[in-house]
Formats: structure tokens, sequence, C-alpha cells
């Protein structure tokens, strides 16, 4: 009967270990998101290589235009007018 003692003690001391390691990979992967979350990002302009000059792709943010990168030429520095439905974007 000893003789079964240390494995029946081995099995939840190993689920135990289990789930420390676990959390420590939650806990990791956490910070490491969180990270990244924190930083802000810029609003893309990509301009085309050959085209009009004045005119990028740039996220509409109007319903007409489905929220999707539509064709926008510069009315004025830093602001931009959308070919599909003339609104207008200024700088955030």
């Amino acid at each position: 009967m000893n003789g079964w003692l240390p494995y029946g003690l081995s099995g939840p001391v190993l689920l135990g270990a289990g789930a420390l390691a676990v959390a420590a990979v939650c806990l990791v992967l956490g910070a490491v998101r969180l990270g990244r979350v924190r930083r802000p990002r810029p609003p893309a302009v990509v301009r085309p290589a050959v085209g009009v000059e004045g005119l990028a792709w740039v996220a509409c943010h109007s319903p007409s235009c489905g929220h999707l990168q539509t064709q926008h030429l510069e009315v004025a520095p830093g602001r931009w007018e959308c070919v599909g439905c003339g609104t207008v974007r200024a700088p955030a």
C-alpha cells in the first residue's frame, strides 16, 4: 500500500503545475496584446504610384460608401473629399 502513495499524490501535484503553467502563458499573452492595443496608429493614406496628383485611397467612414477605402481628392492640406459621396475628411 505504501508503494502506491507517491503515485496517488503525483496526480494532483501535476495538475496544479499544469494550471499554473497555463495561467502564466495567459498572463504573458495578455500583456503582449495590451501593449499592442495602447499604441496609436496613424490613419493610412495610400497614394497611387501613377495617376492624378492629389488623389489618394482613404477610408471614407460614410454609410453610402460602405466604410471602404475609396478615392479621395485633396481639397486642402490634410483635407480629403470623397469622389463617391462628397464627404470631406479633416485631419484627426
